[in-house]
């Protein structure tokens, strides 16, 4: 064999291999980095902060893992980059988030609460021992003198012509 062609033969083993390989190689790496977006978001407090986009990231990341799982490399690189971008824009809305607190002042906060606890009337709790259960005097029902204990007299009756 000529060493032009045990180089090409060379190459071509190479990028078979290469390409084999490929599906689960970016698939994993693409999990790994939504992972370390998904910590990143997690170090920002996005759980509280922005619990959607964070969730939406935990579970994108999940059925990422999920189809990987099934050998299903395209599906599980797609997962795992839409889990990224959903971390990405978690650690974006947790560090912009304006109202660590809430954006109204305590004194009206506590304002209204006074205003609508007057409203509130609680009623005041029985002693289930000290009431008298109200009874009913148990009535026989009437007997319908239509009615008889046997089967309908349609029944009985020969409609055959027999």
């Amino acid at each position: 064999m000529k060493p032009r062609h045990l180089w090409l033969t060379i190459a071509l083993c190479g990028m078979l291999a290469w390409t084999s390989a490929c599906g689960p190689a970016t698939s994993t790496s693409r999990i790994s980095k939504a992972e370390r977006a998904l910590e990143r978001a997690r170090v920002a407090d996005a759980q509280v902060r922005a619990p959607y986009e964070y969730n939406l990231a935990t579970n994108y990341l999940h059925k990422a893992k999920e189809e990987w799982g099934y050998s299903d490399f395209e599906r599980s690189g797609k997962y795992a980059e839409l889990a990224q971008r959903s971390a990405e824009r978690a650690v974006t809305k947790a560090k912009e988030d304006p109202w660590p607190g809430s954006p109204v002042p305590k004194a009206k906060q506590l304002d209204a609460r006074r205003r609508t606890s007057k409203r509130v009337r609680v009623q005041p709790k029985t002693d289930p021992l000290k009431v008298k259960p109200q009874v009913t005097p148990k009535v026989k029902p009437q007997a319908d003198p239509k009615k008889t204990d046997g089967p309908p007299d349609d029944i009985l009756e020969d409609t055959s012509g027999m």
